[in-house]
Parts: structure tokens; C-alpha cells; sequence
């Protein structure tokens, strides 16, 4: 992955960050698991000392599928079905992992998915912060993410 930020203090808006990265997921095993790449292009501003809003805009592409051969655990039936198997009996046709999980699902080359994100980060020491953000897609299309909230604790030294 590669990522950059940028401050333009030079115009005055010391608190204003955009921050952007571009990556791929490319398996080992490019024929159990699904490539991808990823890019996210954000923005924050500090408004007060405890309190910085962002905003952000995320992408994802596959560029290849997996085999769909992942055998599916947590059910009783024998022998455990493929994910494959198991997308066709629940007719919810493939779909990915996005960017919790890589389950190498069929059909998913050439798939977007695209999702905006709004929050906030609250300092709460000069190393300790906490957040939180709302994700919604902004693409459609058969995939894991409908919407999502995510709470974060983040160290910095």
C-alpha cells in the first residue's frame, strides 16, 4: 500500500489534513482467493482541540476471482459445502469479503464497490484518541457492506 498527506498550512488552514492510499490484495494462492485493489481519499479538519470531523471516499476493484472451492464450517451438513455451494443455495449469487475477509468467491472480476464515510476523531490525550464513522455504499451491486459503524482507539508516539 502507498499513502500520502497533505496540510496546505501555507494557505492558512492549519487544521485541514487530506490524507490518501492506493493498494492491492494480491494471494498467494491467486486460485483460492480474489485479487483486489483498494484506494480511499480522506479529509479532516480540527475544528477544536477535541474534536476533528472527516469525511472519505473508498474504493474497491477485484481484478480476478478466486475458485470458490472454500469449504463453508459452522454447518452440520456433510461434506461441508463450498462457498460456492453455499452462495448458489442461498441465491445470493457471489460476493466478496471487501476488507475484513478474502473468500476467494467466483464471479467477483471486474466488481466496484465504492462507499462514503462520515465521522469523527475525539483527542483525548496528546497520544490517545477515539473514533468513530458511519460507511455507506454509494455503488450497488451484490456485496458484504450495506452500511457499517466503526469505533477506533488510536496510539500515537
Amino acid at each position: 500500500m502507498l499513502s500520502a498527506a497533505w496540510g496546505p498550512r501555507d494557505w492558512g488552514l492549519d487544521g485541514l489534513h487530506l490524507t490518501g492510499a492506493f493498494g492491492g490484495r494480491v494471494p498467494f494462492n491467486r486460485n483460492k482467493e480474489s485479487t483486489s485493489f483498494m484506494s480511499y481519499l480522506q479529509l479532516d479538519y480540527v475544528m477544536h482541540k477535541y474534536f476533528v470531523p472527516m469525511i472519505s471516499l473508498n474504493g474497491m476493484h477485484w481484478t480476478d476471482s478466486g475458485d470458490g472451492t472454500f469449504k463453508v464450517h459452522g454447518t452440520r451438513l456433510s461434506p461441508k459445502p463450498t462457498l460456492s455451494q453455499a452462495q448458489a443455495a442461498l441465491g445470493t449469487g457471489s460476493f466478496e469479503g471487501v476488507d475484513v475477509v478474502n473468500l476467494g468467491s467466483r464471479g467477483v472480476a471486474g466488481n466496484d464497490l465504492v462507499t462514503m464515510a462520515f465521522g469523527a476523531r475525539i483527542p483525548v490525550t496528546d497520544h490517545v484518541s477515539l473514533g468513530a464513522i458511519y460507511e455507506l455504499p454509494v455503488t450497488h451491486g451484490e456485496d458484504l457492506i450495506n452500511q457499517r459503524v466503526s469505533m477506533s482507539v488510536l496510539l500515537e508516539y
